[in-house]
């Protein structure tokens, strides 16, 4: 057994965090705020109270916001959960991001035009990220991603393509380093987002 705290390394990428460690943490440059906005874009209802509730977590005293954010550093707490119905399931993160990124993100439009729709594949009723499409996408864009601050700042188009690339790797953990690697290819930045090391 392993320890998902410690940083692992595939090829050229080492990270603590998941998508590269599939049961590791978050980024941290994951949010609070995008985590709470993403799921309530794939449906309004899901606020944190009630997605702390269908995992079994009572915030207490402290903001809800933050207790989700935590809470989802664990693996199964990023997996869909089941509820009585419809209205009360919990989708999984990487399609709650999905969703916020496709539907209501603005800077998010050209990423997925341009990058991210040309690589994905149906299978099994599924959308899928090629990989080595989505770094054909990304190469093609580098003019636009060659001078991305670091960190990246918060509702631009690089953090919509580093967000992109945290929804598929989770829903794709044995190409996630593939995925990252095409990301982490654009800049400094984009490597911190995930917490990179050589």
């Amino acid at each position: 057994m392993s320890d998902s705290s410690a940083p692992t390394s595939h090829g050229a990428l080492s990270s603590p965090y998941a998508p590269i460690v599939p049961d590791g943490p978050l980024p941290p440059a994951l949010s609070e705020t995008l985590v709470s906005r993403a799921y309530r874009a794939f449906r309004p209802d899901l606020r944190a109270k009630h997605l702390l509730a269908t995992l079994g977590i009572k915030p207490g005293q402290e903001q809800a916001n933050r207790v989700l954010r935590r809470a989802l550093d664990r693996p199964e707490a990023r997996a869909a959960g089941d509820g009585d119905d419809a209205d009360s399931a919990r989708p999984p993160l990487f399609l709650a991001l999905y969703v916020l990124l496709k539907d209501h993100l603005a800077s998010a439009d050209h990423v997925y035009t341009a990058i991210v729709q040309p690589a994905e594949r149906q299978r099994d009723d599924m959308t899928f990220l090629d990989a080595a499409m989505f770094r054909a996408g990304i190469e093609r864009e580098m003019a636009r991603f060659g001078h991305v601050p670091d960190p990246i700042p918060e509702g631009s188009e690089a953090e919509a393509l580093a967000l992109f690339a945290l929804a598929y790797g989770l829903l794709q953990p044995d190409e996630a380093v593939a995925i990252v690697d095409a990301v982490a290819s654009a800049g400094a930045g984009f490597r911190r987002f995930f917490g990179l090391t050589d």
